[in-house]
């Protein structure tokens, strides 16, 4: 069956292990997809935003935001931040960065030195000119630079992935 979530999250809570609430929090758009709960011979469905539903008995209720906030507050603080994603610009045929994209390498390192930074993920990318061996060596070249940049910037090595296309 396919699964008909668009961008929500799910939290579920356990309870002295006989009960399984499950909280549906819309996306930003105030949107949400649909779960579906196999319980003792019957299928709970969960399909609006701040419905709770005890999965074991069945009981469904609709919480408001504040509602769910307020009763689910330190599981949500613990969910992770959405990624951020930066757009690098680079010299011609280059590796070296253009001056109008220092600012934006500024707050990646920024972000990245924070705590709750887990992961900072490099894809290197070029435009069309030029054979596509070429693009690839290239995309690799300018994803190896902000690699250094990032490390000589006190990143950890550990927290950062490379990847590179052409383009």
């Amino acid at each position: 069956m396919k699964n008909i979530f668009l961008i929500c999250f799910i939290s579920i809570f356990f309870v002295a292990c006989s009960k399984v609430n499950v909280v549906l929090l819309p996306d930003e758009k105030n949107k949400v997809g649909k779960i579906e709960i196999q319980s003792k011979n019957k299928t709970l469905i969960v399909d609006k935003a701040y419905q709770q539903t005890e999965a074991i008995d069945g009981k469904s209720e609709i919480l408001t935001k504040k509602e769910v906030i307020e009763k689910f507050k330190e599981s949500i603080t613990s969910l992770p931040n959405k990624p951020i994603s930066y757009l690098l610009y680079f010299q011609w045929d280059s590796p070296e960065i253009v001056p109008k994209s220092n600012n934006t390498l500024k707050k990646i390192i920024k972000e990245a030195k924070k705590s709750t930074t887990l992961y900072v993920d490099i894809i290197g990318h070029t435009d069309r000119a030029g054979d596509e061996i070429y693009n690839k060596k290239l995309s690799l070249k300018r994803a190896n630079h902000v690699l250094k940049i990032l490390e000589k910037n006190g990143i950890e090595k550990e927290k950062i992935s490379m990847e590179y296309y052409g383009e």
